[in-house]
């Protein structure tokens, strides 16, 4: 289930009446699919991890989206780096639906041997958000 809040059939409702039977199961459970963003906000600034900033022009974004565990502990993946087409305009394009899918844009793993520095630091972050979200 994904836990869409607008979605009728496995949303958050759903989510919440299959965790009621506390069955095993693989994935994230309702109350993290039910927190919004600014929930997490909330609670990284209650603790100051990881830190989370003012409004900037080009944000960096940790985000527990995309996540497979078993167990406390988490394993970050490597960074990913996104490559957008030419004429990309940072301010205005970023995020919007056509340049998500534009067939130029590249999400590629970041290398450790490249540069190990942030490789080290989005991987600590990621950490971080994972108990700051309290997955």
């Amino acid at each position: 289930m994904w836990g869409q809040h607008e979605d009728e059939v496995a949303g958050i409702d759903a989510c919440k009446y299959f965790d009621s039977f506390d069955l095993p199961s693989i994935g994230q459970g309702s109350v993290v699919l039910g927190r919004s963003k600014n929930k997490f906000y909330q609670r990284a600034r209650a603790t100051n991890r990881p830190r989370v900033p003012g409004m900037t022009n080009y944000p960096l974004f940790v985000k527990a989206a995309t996540s497979c565990a078993i167990g406390e502990f988490p394993v970050p993946r490597a960074p990913e780096r996104y490559t957008y087409p030419q004429g990309f305009r940072p301010y205005d394009d970023f995020l919007t639906f056509e340049i998500k899918f534009h067939p130029e844009t590249r999400v590629t793993p970041m290398e450790f041997e490249e540069d190990p520095v942030p490789f080290q630091s989005l991987q600590a972050v990621a950490v971080e958000a994972f108990y700051a979200n309290e997955m």
